[in-house]
């Protein structure tokens, strides 16, 4: 029997280089639940896929994408030391949707604080032909979230957290203040990092009451995505090879 989340949401970047087509070609071949991406403004205003705001982790020359154009950035090779994929390119947003499947789903990560690159994600998800309702928009910046539910109400956005913890072994926002800021920004629930400590079924349990979905990242073990679908029961796990984990524990409760 399947498990109750909706699904791995995959970079499937374990196996090949990170947001790039390469990796979702992986994502399509193995038919994971959903996908996950990362977006940028370059400095002609292309989207683009990328985790960074430049390119030296993932490419092989350091370029700023918001001070690089489209152009400018086709120029690296973007297989990330995978040697196998030499060539590969940083693609537009647009090129992810021309691929992407029906019947599934596709987080997408807005990577900056900008007033325009919510209109712009719309305008390139509505040219696509992918139906809005497959498509969760998530981000670290509140505003992002907030503006995204108040141009876009229909659209369901998930607040990224990292749910750390200061020295003193505080959290950086407690859980109060985490659900307080949710509800002021309109979000559809929260994208938090795989912190035991935090995501407890208390917590858990409090966003249900709020009527909040949950998402974790990032979890690329057995172990650890089980602990939280017994635990906490989130909506996705976010994975780099999330083909392999959703096999081997669909594979376990099938036993």
């Amino acid at each position: 029997m399947k498990n109750d989340i909706v699904g791995f949401t995959p970079r499937e970047s374990y196996d090949a280089p990170e947001n790039t087509l390469a990796a979702f070609k992986l994502a399509l071949e193995r038919d994971t639940d959903a996908w996950e991406t990362d977006i940028h403004f370059t400095k002609d205003n292309i989207l683009v896929c990328c985790h960074d705001a430049h390119t030296e982790r993932t490419c092989d020359k350091r370029m700023v994408i918001s001070e690089s154009t489209f152009e400018e950035l086709q120029t690296l090779d973007a297989c990330n030391k995978k040697e196998q994929y030499k060539g590969e390119k940083i693609p537009r947003f647009a090129d992810l949707l021309a691929m992407f499947p029906q019947g599934k789903l596709l987080f997408t990560e807005i990577k900056i604080s900008h007033p325009d690159i919510v209109d712009a994600m719309m305008d390139e998800i509505d040219k696509s032909g992918v139906s809005r309702d497959q498509i969760i928009v998530i981000s670290f910046y509140a505003d992002m979230i907030k503006l995204c539910k108040e141009r876009y109400p229909e659209m369901k956005a998930l607040y990224l957290h990292s749910l750390g913890v200061k020295e003193d072994g505080s959290f950086v926002l407690a859980p109060e203040e985490l659900l307080a800021l949710l509800e002021d920004i309109h979000a559809d629930g929260l994208d938090g990092r795989a912190n035991k400590n935090y995501l407890t079924p208390e917590f858990a349990a409090e966003l249900a009451k709020r009527d909040l979905s949950l998402a974790i990242w990032t979890v690329d073990d057995v172990e650890t995505a089980e602990y939280f679908i017994n635990t906490v029961h989130p909506e996705a796990i976010t994975s780099n090879r999330a083909a392999y984990l959703q096999g081997v524990i669909d594979l376990g409760q099938e036993q």
